[in-house]
């Protein structure tokens, strides 16, 4: 593949991103990785590929078989998966079309899907619902979807995000051998030190032009990969929210007592007693498919069986007569589900202030203070200019820091950041940490925390729950 002189015409693509040129970028067929801040241009590179946007200049060579793992191609998925949800109808939770159903969607004979899934550690998934799968399950079987459709060139986006640090591992091994087998890879990342060692050649964008490429040795010695990894260092915060918290001394935040979640055979986490006690800091860790996002659901009252649950939280024990409003408004949130989830055509100011109501968009009186509070919030991270955007508008990072901000723009008792980093590049990554450690300061806010990755920026002292897989019935 070869591009020369690209210009992507203005006022066409969905994400908030500068005009893209490109003089003269010869991909050959060797793969690639593709690096860049959150607002570089670089989310643009997989839709001029795609021919979904109109430009100038010659693209030549791109193969017709092309398959992409994106977290646009998720949401699609996701959202079809809303549209088919017969939950209502069902009186019980849907959990989806099944994993194997969605293999053989590919047309790719039975036996190669149950090989792959095989490959994939999807085997004891298949027959699982869709809607039931952890985040970083769902990311594998993403790209196994991908390869069934038999690619010439498979577009990744952030293929590494999502996964514990086993999966991370298969995963680049399984990519590094399809290299090796010939299948071109074009894998972009927000965090430079996502790129795999074995990737040959590095692409950098920057203010929406291709500024580096070639061996990924030479790239990595430019002036262009050093400022990836830097920022500002940042002013104060604006001040914290003042929270009405009425809390016994000894009531927990959180408890939950011989916790139980299931979905028919399938056994999430059973016999859990875990407690957040005031003043404390968790971290919770284990591998994908662990129950990690399904005991977040059981505290924010998201899941159907927090009722079947015995949960205190907040000095209320769940299941007599509370509304789910009565919990959310002592939480924070950021989560990939979130992130899908919010679906309606708001501005971003808009979306920040529905963090004050723990709404997707906002249906109450909004005062002038919440609105100078959330701006301030949006101007301490650089985001001021994208106020009157609409949030589905931006890219899946920009969608994602500003997530961040509605979960910390009320201060709130417990600040639940599950994945909060995902998408984001490496200067936004560290404003976010600079963030929670100063709320986390303040007093103001206990933090719940959930990440494969660990970050040496985030200076909280966080007690640790781990959390097994495979559990007994």
């Amino acid at each position: 593949m070869k591009l020369e002189n690209i210009c992507i015409e203005a006022n066409q693509s969905v994400f908030n991103e500068p005009l893209l040129t490109i003089d003269n970028w010869s991909i050959g067929g060797q793969s690639w990785g593709i690096v860049g801040r959150n607002d570089s241009g670089k989310a643009l590179v997989f839709e001029l590929l795609q021919q979904n946007l109109r430009f100038s200049g010659c693209v030549s060579g791109v193969p017709s078989a092309i398959a992409t793992v994106s977290f646009g191609e998720q949401e699609a998925l996701v959202a079809r998966e809303l549209k088919n949800d017969e939950s209502d109808l069902l009186d019980e939770f849907d959990p989806g079309t099944l994993v194997i159903e969605l293999l053989h969607e590919t047309g790719a004979p039975s036996e190669q899907c149950l090989a792959l899934a095989e490959q994939f550690a999807l085997t004891d998934l298949l027959q699982q619902g869709f809607r039931t799968l952890s985040t970083g399950e769902t990311r594998k079987l993403m790209l196994a979807r991908a390869l069934l459709s038999q690619p010439q060139v498979i577009l990744l986006e952030d293929p590494f995000e999502g996964l514990d640090v086993q999966a991370r591992h298969d995963i680049s091994e399984l990519l590094e051998r399809l290299a090796v087998q010939g299948i071109q890879l074009l894998l972009m990342v927000d965090r430079p030190s996502d790129l795999p060692a074995w990737l040959p050649s590095i692409a950098v964008f920057a203010g929406g032009q291709l500024v580096a490429s070639g061996q990924a040795s030479e790239v990595q010695q430019s002036s262009h990969w050093l400022t990836l990894n830097l920022s500002e260092a940042p002013n104060e915060p604006p001040p914290v929210s003042e929270t009405a918290t009425t809390l016994a001394a000894d009531e927990p935040v959180f408890e939950l007592r011989r916790g139980r979640v299931s979905y028919g055979a399938n056994v999430v986490f059973n016999g859990l007693d875990w407690a957040i006690q005031q003043g404390e800091h968790w971290r919770v860790i284990g591998p994908n498919g662990s129950g990690k996002s399904t005991l977040l659901k059981l505290i924010c009252g998201d899941h159907p069986q927090c009722y079947s649950n015995d949960i205190r939280q907040f000095g209320i024990q769940r299941g007599n007569g509370e509304s789910i409003w009565d919990i959310k408004r002592h939480i924070g949130m950021v989560s990939s589900e979130l992130q899908l989830n919010y679906r309606v055509r708001v501005t971003v100011l808009t979306v920040v202030l529905s963090g004050y109501f723990d709404s997707i968009g906002v249906y109450r009186h909004v005062n002038q203070h919440h609105k100078t509070h959330a701006l301030a919030w949006l101007k301490w991270f650089h985001a001021e200019h994208l106020a009157k955007k609409l949030f589905h508008q931006l890219s899946y990072g920009e969608q994602r820091l500003i997530l961040v901000i509605r979960a910390l723009v009320k201060s709130p008792l417990l600040l639940i950041l599950d994945e909060p980093l995902q998408g984001l590049d490496e200067a936004n990554a560290q404003l976010v940490l600079t963030a929670v450690n100063r709320i986390i300061e303040s007093g103001s806010s206990q933090l719940l925390y959930v990440s494969h990755r660990e970050e040496p920026g985030l200076h909280c002292d966080c007690r640790t729950l781990q959390l097994p897989i495979n559990v007994a019935n």
